[in-house]
């Protein structure tokens, strides 16, 4: 799996075009979408970032996506989507966890039957979760960001 243009940091923050993204602390999953005959899957996220405590019109509304093409495996562990469980909590290649912590392994692992695990690469592989359960991992030939900013209120909750 290859990134295209950008990098993770921290496996909370996404930095691409000279920004840095905290999707944990500022931004909401508003959504995937998943396209099986492209073998495309994106995820959907608004954040709210105010420069400047007093000034409103500081205000910038980005809409971001994670856009993952040629997906060869993805599996969702989902929830319904309430307010409280769309928490950005990490976004990890499943290698670098190994030998990190067990309890992040764990949760990959709850993904799978035990005879489908001992067959992965899991260097091709990347582990997506959110706060009260909604974990992804999946397997894609790229993965890219793109993102729109304003300064405007038009969209905030």
């Amino acid at each position: 799996m290859k990134l295209l243009n950008f990098s993770i940091d921290k496996v909370i923050n996404i930095k691409t075009a000279n920004q840095t993204f905290d999707l944990h602390n500022q931004f909401k999953l508003q959504g995937y979408n998943s396209n099986t005959l492209e073998r495309v899957f994106e995820l959907i996220f608004k954040g709210f970032v105010c420069w400047g405590m007093e000034e409103v019109n500081n205000l910038v509304t980005t809409d971001f996506k994670i856009i993952f093409r040629n997906v060869n495996f993805l599996r969702i562990q989902d929830t319904p989507f309430h307010e409280e469980n769309v928490c950005f909590n990490q976004m990890q290649f499943v290698d670098e966890m190994i030998g990190e912590f067990p309890e992040p392994v764990i949760q990959v692992e709850n993904l799978f039957s035990t005879d489908e695990l001992e067959s992965f690469d899991w260097k091709k592989y990347m582990y997506i979760s959110f706060t009260w359960g909604v974990a992804i991992l999946i397997s894609s030939e790229t993965v890219e960001v793109q993102f729109k900013q304003s300064n405007s209120l038009e969209g905030r909750e």
